[in-house]
């Protein structure tokens, strides 16, 4: 209810600034309703109680409360209906009220009022809400990254057509060395896909197209600053104009070139962390900018009205960097260099004058030798049941993390990643060394499961071809299938890189039983090749499908019979069984992990593959909430797969139950035909239901 109400503080006030930002119109004049109540479900208070205009909160013929315009004089004369301000609060009120029926009783609901200014734009806020797409807090200088514009220098410059060549030239060095630097650093936890953000910064510095174009200007009597800008906002405007997203992405790297340069030109950048310890706020981002700001070492990241894809949300979350995400357009506003406290954790923003700017820790990883992490116990009346937690990894970091919190391995390891960071293909060595980084950052003996490459959905590539239903259209498995020459190299660096390794290779989207046996005998012509090359390579890696879907949870039965094991995905079972976008904020509500149908259907999938001594794991975020995870314990589950930083919560979690607990929680559930009676006694057990996630 908190996060409802946030939230409408904030589009009422997007609304009003939208409003003045294209009107010559008083907030007086905009903020006052007409009194025509036989068209508008709003009246006007009283002024001796406060001058109030209330549209009411209503749902299904039950008011709840309403949203309040306060103000300190009311014009009852204007007549302001069907104008942007009145519209929006009445469907703020209709969406506010949909939330509240299904999310709370109409005791719970609170008066929240909000003062107006009397005219001209809201003044910059001193706090900017939203929500934490990554935990943790970070303080440092605020850096407006979309709205920078590179520094120019009018006219000619008086330095002299050599000197300034010099300069520029000294600038190319430095910034070349300190790319250089970021690729080459070891000790880097992000080393394993830095060369695939600043490999191609690299390349630009040696293009003559690029950086003989700076120096022509410079050489005609340009300042290098004015020059840089020229350059680099000819290219970026040239790549923005390309409608397809991973051509435009470029912008954003030859933008990030030219600050690097102009950064250099004026003696401030000594070292390669050029946003290190500030603030940055984006109107947009791509998940390479994420990275690039993170190897940085940014004190924290807010993002302005970005849309939140699923791998963009788990991608903050492995950066270990506090991002926020908001609504809040003034947040463009603010003062460069103003001191600011991002709480990732609570959702908000705070301008301050005297806090100390926080230190960014080194972005490098522990080489500390690990050991494997032994079971966790379930207890139970006849002693314990062996429970192996493993790890959800997208970066080389999370599994370094992952083995220092102690794991039985890798459940999942994310490969379209880097291929969505680099925007096309990758070439056999370089998905070797990525692959094989991780199985030497695991403990002897740990399960090492590499999932091919889930492209499509909202994960695109340079050059795929628009679809009008991506989520329904060529993506995961059906992806590798039509192009077989990526598919058969990430199969050879995969095998490659798990040599003497328990290797795992599992299979995403699987709609049918006929794709897993082209995808097995793809992985088979394969080890023949390297068997014929003489190229030593893991010869036996177990195959395991994802059920995600609801054909193959279905087709458990069929799939048992023809793979090692099976891992049950339960963000996209959930979203594909119940029609419901879990990216779309709007439909949050009807997401429901414990939704009977979903748990009738996870029960049936576990005794399937249990008839069949098919190894069964759970990957999602959903088995972090302790309800479900007892359920899911209850019914034959043994394996999890989570995010790193979730794995001591769900050991704490585990070490709490007890084997006839959980048993008898997921009996009653199973039991249970409705959703309502289903919270109520979710309920009645103490915990909560709502479980977010991350695919």
């Amino acid at each position: 209810l908190a996060n409802v109400c946030r939230d409408a503080h904030e589009i009422l006030e997007l609304t009003v600034a939208a409003y003045t930002a294209s009107s010559n119109d008083s907030f007086e004049r905009v903020a006052v309703a007409g009194a025509r109540t036989e068209q508008f479900p709003w009246r006007i208070v009283p002024q001796s109680v406060r001058p109030l205009t209330v549209f009411p909160i209503r749902r299904n013929r039950k008011t709840y409360g309403g949203v309040t315009v306060r103000r300190d004089e009311l014009e009852h004369d204007q007549d302001v209906e069907g104008g942007p301000i009145v519209e929006s609060l009445r469907a703020l009120a209709e969406q506010v009220g949909a939330a509240l029926a299904s999310a709370a009783p109409a005791s719970l609901f609170k008066q929240t009022t909000i003062d107006l200014p009397r005219g001209g734009r809201p003044p910059s806020p001193n706090q900017v809400n939203g929500r934490g797409l990554s935990g943790g807090v970070g303080v440092g200088r605020v850096h407006i990254f979309g709205g920078r514009a590179l520094s120019l220098s009018p006219g000619r410059n008086d330095e002299g057509p050599q000197h300034a060549s010099r300069r520029f030239d000294r600038a190319v060095q430095d910034t070349r060395a300190q790319l250089r630097s970021i690729i080459g650093d070891s000790r880097s936890r992000f080393r394993d896909v830095s060369a695939l953000i600043f490999n191609s910064q690299l390349v630009m510095l040696d293009d003559d197209a690029f950086v003989g174009e700076i120096r022509r200007l410079v050489g005609d009597g340009m300042s290098p600053e004015e020059a840089v800008a020229e350059v680099v906002d000819g290219f970026a405007r040239r790549f923005s104009e390309i409608e397809e997203p991973q051509i435009a992405e470029k912008a954003e790297d030859v933008q990030d070139l030219g600050f690097r340069l102009q950064q250099n030109l004026a003696g401030a950048g000594g070292s390669a962390g050029q946003y290190a310890g500030l603030v940055v706020i984006l109107p947009d981002v791509y998940p390479s900018e994420l990275l690039r700001l993170a190897v940085d070492g940014v004190a924290g990241i807010v993002l302005v009205d970005v849309p939140v894809t699923a791998h963009l949300s788990i991608l903050a979350r492995s950066l270990e960097i506090p991002v926020l995400r908001t609504q809040d357009h003034r947040a463009l506003e603010l003062t460069e260099g103003m001191t600011a406290r991002l709480d990732a954790d609570r959702g908000v923003l705070e301008l301050r004058e005297d806090v100390p700017q926080s230190a960014p820790e080194p972005a490098s990883v522990d080489e500390k030798p690990v050991t494997l992490a032994p079971y966790d116990l379930l207890r139970s009346a006849e002693g314990v049941e062996r429970i192996s937690l493993l790890a959800n990894v997208n970066l080389l970091a999370d599994a370094h993390r992952a083995a220092a919190v102690g794991v039985r391995g890798i459940g999942l390891y994310r490969s379209e990643f880097p291929f969505i960071i680099h925007q096309g293909d990758l070439d056999e060595e370089i998905q070797y060394r990525l692959y094989r980084s991780l199985v030497d950052a695991m403990p002897p003996g740990a399960e090492i499961t590499l999932r091919t490459a889930d492209i499509g959905g909202d994960k695109f590539l340079r050059g795929t071809k628009a679809e009008s239903n991506p989520f329904l259209g060529v993506r995961g498995i059906r992806f590798s299938l039509a192009n077989r020459q990526m598919f058969r190299t990430q199969l050879r660096a995969m095998v490659r890189a798990g040599r003497g390794a328990d290797l795992r290779i599992m299979f995403p989207m699987v709609s049918m039983v006929e794709e897993v046996e082209q995808a097995a005998a793809e992985l088979y012509a394969v080890s023949y090749e390297l068997r014929r090359e003489g190229v030593p390579h893991n010869e036996r890696p177990k195959l395991g499908a994802m059920i995600e879907l609801p054909s193959a949870a279905l087709a458990t039965d069929e799939l048992a019979r023809r793979t090692d094991f099976l891992s049950i995905g339960t963000n996209d079972l959930v979203m594909y069984m119940l029609a419901v976008d879990r990216t779309n904020e709007r439909l949050a509500p009807l997401y429901r992990v414990h939704h009977p149908i979903i748990l009738k259907t996870l029960a049936s999938i576990v005794e399937q593959a249990g008839e069949h001594r098919c190894e069964l794991s759970v990957c999602g975020d959903a088995a972090a909430n302790p309800v479900f995870l007892a359920f899911l314990l209850g019914i034959g589950v043994r394996k999890l797969s989570l995010a790193p930083e979730r794995i001591s919560a769900q050991r704490e979690a585990i070490d709490a139950l007890t084997l006839e607990q959980c048993e008898g929680i997921a009996q009653t559930m199973l039991a249970i035909p409705g959703i309502r009676d289903m919270e109520r006694y979710i309920e009645e057990l103490g915990f909560s239901s709502g479980v977010r996630q991350g695919r």
